[in-house]
């Protein structure tokens, strides 16, 4: 098939030239640019020019303007020569500019940072000097823990305060905690925090989405939980918040059983007579009705009439039948039906039917 007048890019295909070792016709093309390039015939769809378009002189990546191409190479990828607007020259590859990887001769790392917070504390951890920039570009402090340590840390982690300490806290924590990470209340625990904080809890649309939130003390240290609301007394237990509209606390939280929970559910239906507004279950039991009974009334009735209104006493059931016995009545024998003793019917008692033919 000819290729012959095919543009693909910048590339135009001029004539065939021969053949590759693998029997691949190679063709001559012409770029945009004036240069010439031999490519085989299948690569000529995906190939857009001689190079050109991965031509970098004159552009600028951070502090660095690419000046020319050199002939080195770095594994397969070009170098150039770059200048930096200090007046230094330095060689990078490809990679290193298009990603960002290089930006200066290295006189960025020697600028002085934005914010001084040498002095400050951040938790156990006090910021001592400036030490430059690191590995991920970020300026780095060297901090003094409490403890005796001394760590370096990037100035964005200690502003936001992502680092406390040299990692004693942590220690000190598990510490506390070490051998109740299976125990129930780790679980609770665990299962609180998830559905607060973790989008992607089937639970956080209840509470993480309504702004239900754990309190730092909680959601950073288990011991000062296990502190706050101590081991759960019984099995059957859980963990409810007082006020359905806060978060979990130490004010907010306590131990109840399964039962008084569900009458805490925003899903429950409120009923109010004479000023006191109760759960319909509370109310269904205060007044010794079942609870869809009461159900029942209030799509019909007033809420006075429903509760007020006695429920209709039902006649008491049959005693049970000892075992052994019928329910049934004893039946009566044939004889008796006849008024005589039993097997002595007689044909007065019984008269014979003649028939009429004899």
């Amino acid at each position: 098939m000819s290729l012959t007048g095919k543009r693909s890019g910048k590339l135009v295909a001029v004539r065939p030239v021969g053949r590759a070792d693998d029997g691949t016709v190679l063709w001559l093309c012409q770029c945009d640019c004036g240069k010439t390039k031999v490519i085989r015939g299948h690569n000529l769809a995906t190939t857009r020019s001689c190079g050109c378009l991965h031509n970098l002189v004159g552009r600028q990546f951070g502090r660095l303007l690419v000046v020319e191409l050199l002939q080195e190479r770095r594994g397969h990828q070009r170098v150039w020569l770059c200048r930096c607007d200090c007046g230094t020259e330095v060689r990078a590859k490809t990679s290193d500019l298009t990603r960002s990887k290089t930006r200066s001769c290295g006189c960025l790392r020697k600028r002085p940072p934005k914010t001084d917070i040498t002095g400050q504390r951040f938790g156990r951890l006090l910021a001592v000097r400036h030490i430059g920039i690191g590995p991920s570009g970020k300026h780095t402090w060297e901090c003094r823990c409490d403890c005796g340590q001394v760590v370096v840390v990037d100035a964005s982690t200690l502003l936001l305060r992502r680092k406390l300490s040299c990692g004693c806290i942590m220690a000190e924590r598990m510490a506390d905690t070490r051998g109740l990470s299976q125990t129930p209340e780790h679980k609770i625990w665990r299962a609180m925090i998830k559905r607060c904080h973790d989008p992607a809890n089937p639970h956080y649309k209840q509470y993480g989405q309504r702004g239900i939130t754990v309190c730092n003390e909680w959601r950073q240290s288990f011991a000062q939980f296990l502190a706050d609301v101590g081991r759960r007394p019984h099995a059957k237990l859980t963990l409810e918040r007082k006020d359905n509209s806060k978060g979990y606390g130490p004010q907010n939280c306590v131990w109840v059983s399964q039962s008084l929970n569900n009458r805490n559910k925003r899903s429950n239906r409120l009923v109010t007579f004479n000023g006191v507004t109760k759960p319909l279950i509370a109310w269904a039991e205060e007044i010794g009705i079942n609870t869809s009974t009461l159900f029942s009334r209030l799509k019909k009735w007033t809420v006075e009439r429903a509760l007020t209104t006695p429920p209709k006493q039902w006649p008491t059931h049959r005693p049970p039948t000892p075992r052994g016995q019928s329910r049934r009545p004893a039946r009566s024998s044939p004889s008796s039906k006849f008024g005589g003793p039993s097997g002595s019917a007689t044909k007065d008692a019984c008269p014979a039917v003649t028939s009429p033919h004899g």
